[in-house]
């Protein structure tokens, strides 16, 4: 499928460990509860079941984004933004790989209505503020 990325968060290559080889990953696409869109999870090595789930003793886990591991990340979701549908699975993701992530989500710090282009709106100074704040 053409519309997914290969490599999960992006289209470029991504240091997993272990190293990913054949198709970048193994994923599946699940529809949410709701029918109000889908997400992807990688696959569990053996049985082929998605994540995110604990994984059990002994049992292999999916692979690890090595490099984006060794900081931390804030993903900001917009309340009007079209990744307000699918942010919390990209937050699932990143967690799933090894990844510290915050999932700010604006609209509970009371900033409602912003698109995808938040910087460029009249109240980009309030989201700056929680930016720098996240920063501290």
């Amino acid at each position: 499928d053409d519309s997914v990325r290969k490599f999960g968060l992006a289209d470029i290559p991504l240091t997993f460990e272990p190293q990913v080889t054949g198709p970048a990953l193994e994923f599946e696409a699940r529809q949410l509860p709701d029918n109000n869109g889908c997400y992807m999870a990688q696959r569990w090595r053996p049985g082929g079941v998605a994540l995110p789930k604990p994984l059990k003793a002994g049992q292999e886990s999916v692979p690890q984004l090595v490099h984006l591991k060794k900081m931390r990340h804030a993903i900001i979701t917009a309340e009007a933004s079209s990744h307000s549908m699918f942010d919390w699975a990209t937050v699932l993701f990143m967690r799933q790989a090894g990844v510290t992530v915050d999932h700010i989500d604006l609209a509970k710090f009371g900033i409602r209505g912003n698109g995808h282009l938040m910087f460029l709106e009249t109240n980009s100074d309030d989201i700056a503020g929680i930016v720098a704040n996240w920063i501290e």
